[in-house]
Order: C-alpha cells, then structure tokens, then sequence
C-alpha cells in the first residue's frame, strides 16, 4: 500500500535526522570525545555478546565513524527515492525541469548504494549520461564519464548536498511546511568547525588587547 505524503515527509525527516547523527559522531569519533562504552552484556534470544568483544577501539572508530556518514547519505537517497514513486506519477518526465533532476539525483545516488553499500559506484542509465541535473542553489551532478566509477561526495557538491535535497522534496515535492517555532537543540559544549574533511577545534580564548 502507498504511504501518504504525510508519512514520506516524516521518513524523510527521520532520515535526515540519521545523516545529522551520523555527522556528528563522525566528528567526536575523530577528535576522541566520544565514549565508546559498549553494554558490559547484552543479549537476545539465544545469542549474548560482552563489552570485550563487541567494543570497538579508537583506530576501528576512526574508519567506522567516517563509512557511517557516507552509508548515512543512501538512507536519504533511498527515502526520497521512494516518495516519488509514490507522490509523484512519471517523476522522469515532469515539466519542472528542478523536480526532474532532483528525482533522477535522488535514484542514481540511491542506485549507487543498491548494488555495494559500502562501495557504491555509479551505474548511469544510457538515457541520463552526459546529462547535467541540477537543483539551482542545492544540488548539481554532472554525468559525464561517472559511469562504473566510485561514487565520490564531491560529484554532486559534498555530503551536506544530499542532506539540502531531502530538505528541497520535502517542501518543494511533497508540500512539507516548516514549524512555526522550532525547539533548538542543546549549543555545542565542544567548539568545532568542519569545512569538508577537516576538523577545528576551539581550545581557548585569544588574549584580549587589555591583556
């Protein structure tokens, strides 16, 4: 049965709110602020694991953490994927050329993932290479020569361009209102700017002029 739009709006919240959690534990992994406290034991049903072997280490986190984000960006994909195959008949061939790219960035990212997730690599439909779709302001994928290779975030403009889309489909697709007033969450107790792949970090205040 087709979901409503009300409920594709929702998943797609959900998986942003996945990519945004994913961003952040990708940066308190990196910069060691993270614990990394597994249960002492758990169980379920017949299996039971404890903290000495299901616990990851520093070095497992510092790849696991970065592959979490990437994987973090298909769920997204997927997601919106989905709500236009069932909000939007013939996506492929809509008048709003900006609908149309979102749709065919939305599927070829999402069909990147499909076949290896945690290799995704390109696999372009004869009718959409050496194509470019862009999103004015959001999104832009240029085709050209992508097919067989691997998916690179810098292809469409970097992670948080994924995370912008999903935001674009559901105002712009699937008629998404913003809150009136939206609760904040906590500020940051650990300063941090990320541009790309790289991390700063604030350690201190500069010294005032009167110092």
């Amino acid at each position: 049965m087709a979901l409503t739009k009300e409920h594709h709006i929702n998943l797609l919240k959900l998986a942003e709110q996945q990519f945004r959690l994913a961003c952040i534990v990708r940066v308190h992994a990196t910069l060691e602020t993270m614990p990394l406290d597994a249960p002492i034991s758990q169980s379920f049903g017949k299996h039971t694991t404890t903290w000495d072997e299901f616990g990851l280490r520093q070095d497992q986190v510092e790849y696991a953490a970065p592959m979490l984000e990437f994987v973090s960006t298909f769920v997204m994909s997927s997601t919106m994927r989905q709500a236009f195959a069932e909000c939007v008949p013939n996506a492929k061939n809509d008048q709003k050329p900006e609908l149309v790219a979102a749709y065919q960035i939305a599927r070829l990212t999402r069909n990147a993932f499909s076949h290896h997730m945690l290799v995704p690599t390109w696999s372009i439909d004869q009718d959409c290479k050496d194509q470019l779709f862009e999103v004015k302001d959001v999104i832009r994928l240029d085709t050209s020569s992508l097919n067989g290779q691997p998916l690179q975030w810098e292809h469409y403009g970097g992670h948080l361009a994924i995370w912008r889309l999903s935001q674009w489909v559901r105002f712009n697709v699937l008629d998404d209102t913003p809150p009136a007033a939206r609760a904040l969450p906590q500020r940051p107790t650990i300063e941090v700017i990320k541009q790309g792949n790289l991390l700063a970090r604030k350690i201190g205040e500069l010294p005032s002029e009167d110092s």
